[in-house]
């Protein structure tokens, strides 16, 4: 069976008004090089009937089978959120026995060679469980968003390569990456079968991460391919609800898939942090929104989803927390972030530190 044989189910969740995206969106999946019979396209609409949704039932639907491949179109009543909403798209795939599932953001289009270049890096092992496609900025298509997203052992998500000019970029098709970005990924669904999809209780942020380390604790490699292309309308943004989300995320995860022998070599590190982003939260205005996020980890439905979830996660891990971590990185590096706290005090202990704990995690 070639390449070309794989089925692949391609996920796009949509909200309110996307026209503009939707568009674009349909226009890159009409020129993919990859058999449209072996696609299938699931549009899944959270925005409660919305604009986007009568748009799609008035204007992309009556392709599906034609220039595009076969369309599943799901509307909900309310808003699911980014994991419910692309798990009803997984479920989908799951269900239809599809080899692979490619996640899509709304704002995001593809390269006529996506689709297939991914899946061959996929195909090249078969221990390969995501694929996360070179994403560029669709504004400037030069230059890089990210070649793989990075993990600080403090639990912070980071583009990497972030607007580093494509002709610099040194990297390789099957080249492993610490997790892949939810916004043009590739999963085998073999290995959504083994570990499920998105948590659907973290709601909104480090979804993808989450999903990534549950990936690499049951044995499967995550990976990028560069020569499968993807445009995205990514821009930075800070709002106080949008690091409430991440905070508290962040926590979770640690909490959930780390052995307490590692929180606890970790944890001075993590007290330090804390201080530091207490610190910045104050200044920053978003002291309450921090406030809100401890609180809502010490709701009992937090500590019941973490405890249950560990469980979960010990059962289909087959590799050490040292393993898992091999790839985390100890500099917090984002363009938009960086200041000279940050690169001469903060980058520097916080490097040294993981560099030196690291060798004792087991």
């Amino acid at each position: 069976m070639s390449d070309k044989d794989k089925t692949v189910t391609i996920v796009s969740l949509t909200y309110y008004d996307a026209r503009h995206y939707i568009d674009e969106a349909v226009l890159s999946i009409e020129n993919l090089d990859y058999p449209k019979d072996k696609l299938t396209w699931v549009i899944v609409d959270n925005s409660s009937h919305g604009p986007s949704a009568k748009y799609i039932r008035e204007n992309v639907i009556q392709k599906s089978g034609k220039s595009l491949p076969k369309i599943e179109f799901i509307e909900n009543d309310t808003n699911r959120g980014f994991s419910e909403g692309n798990n009803q798209g997984i479920q989908y795939a799951i269900r239809h026995e599809t080899d692979y599932v490619f996640l899509l953001n709304n704002d995001a289009k593809f390269e006529k060679n996506a689709i297939r270049e991914a899946v061959i890096v996929a195909e090249s092992d078969k221990v390969i469980g995501a694929v996360q496609s070179l994403i560029l900025l669709w504004k400037e298509p030069n230059i890089i968003n990210t070649s793989g997203n990075d993990i600080h052992f403090l639990g912070f998500g980071m583009t990497r390569d972030y607007k580093l000019p494509l002709a610099q970029l040194k990297r390789a098709d099957g080249e492993e990456i610490a997790a892949a970005s939810g916004a043009a990924v590739l999963y085998r669904t073999q290995a959504l079968r083994d570990v499920g999809g998105l948590d659907d209780f973290l709601w909104l942020y480090h979804e993808d991460l989450e999903l990534s380390w549950r990936l690499r604790l049951a044995g499967w490699k995550i990976v990028l391919a560069r020569s499968s292309i993807v445009y995205h309308d990514y821009s930075f943004s800070r709002s106080t609800e949008k690091m409430f989300w991440m905070e508290r995320n962040r926590w979770i995860v640690h909490l959930t898939h780390l052995k307490l022998s590692t929180l606890l070599l970790l944890s001075p590190a993590l007290f330090i942090m804390e201080l530091l982003i207490l610190g910045g939260s104050v200044k920053g205005g978003w002291i309450l929104d921090k406030l809100k996020s401890y609180g809502s980890l010490l709701r009992p439905s937090t500590i019941k989803n973490i405890l249950s979830k560990r469980c979960l996660s010990q059962n289909f891990r087959v590799v050490s927390d040292g393993e898992a971590m091999r790839l985390f990185v100890g500099r917090i590096e984002h363009q938009e972030v960086e200041d000279w706290v940050l690169t001469k005090i903060v980058n520097p202990v916080t490097d040294f530190y993981w560099s030196f704990i690291k060798m004792f995690i087991r």
